[in-house]
């Protein structure tokens, strides 16, 4: 069956345009030890593809959490967004493949991050004004893997899901983005997602990085 032409493009933030998500976890680390709690690499990759709300409820599942749940996500808010200044870099080609794309397709962002978060890192790569809307934690009720972000971005969009594309890195992100009805670009560069995952496969086109990634790519790969 043919598919449906593009007419928008999607994308995750952290670990799929910037590099973020390592810098989460060692946030998570460096703020639980600090009340004496040592998590295992596993526990503090929770944070993967998720509202910080979400990673919290998981954390507190996996682990438990050494001090009041509002105390604790507020520290590491502070310590992250501090962090995002000295230790965040693109992924390779992010700039320029979301200006080339916003020159065809329209694109949105949802992220799983606050909006400060958001800004401050679309700013750092002088790409923000290349997305409406732009959707964060504080914009919607279910963090991925439910599809809620990317479902009101496209009614924002008025886009059908069958005409969109999403740029995940994560598995909750690429359920997300599946459970939304649209073609999905799985992103490898931060090793977010393990490559025996299933939902690996699941992904419509697979990159290392954006390098390569502008308006005929997309024909080619994913029409």
């Amino acid at each position: 069956m043919t598919k449906q032409p593009i007419e928008a493009v999607l994308f995750d933030l952290d670990g799929t345009l910037v590099h973020s998500e390592a810098v989460a976890a060692r946030t998570v680390d460096f703020v639980f030890a600090k009340y004496g709690a040592v998590l295992d690499p596993s526990h503090a990759l929770a944070v993967t593809g998720k509202t910080w709300s979400a990673a919290m409820d998981e954390l507190e599942r996996l682990a438990g959490l050494p001090a009041a749940r509002d105390v604790l996500l507020q520290e590491i808010l502070e310590e992250y967004r501090l962090r995002l200044r000295t230790e965040v870099h693109p992924v390779p080609g992010s700039e320029n493949a979301v200006a080339q794309l916003a020159g065809r397709y329209r694109l949105a962002l949802v992220s799983g991050s606050y909006r400060e978060e958001i800004l401050f890192a679309l700013n750092m790569l002088r790409i923000v004004h290349h997305f409406d809307p732009i959707l964060g934690a504080e914009d919607y009720l279910n963090s991925k893997p439910a599809p809620d972000g990317y479902l009101k971005a496209l009614r924002l969009l008025g886009v059908d899901p069958a005409r969109a594309v999403v740029f995940e890195d994560s598995e909750p992100g690429i359920r997300s983005a599946l459970a939304a009805g649209c073609r999905v670009v799985a992103v490898r560069y931060c090793g977010s997602l393990d490559s025996r995952s299933p939902w690996l496969s699941r992904a419509h086109a697979v990159v290392d990085t954006l390098e390569n990634v502008h308006p005929a790519w997309m024909e080619s790969a994913l029409s």
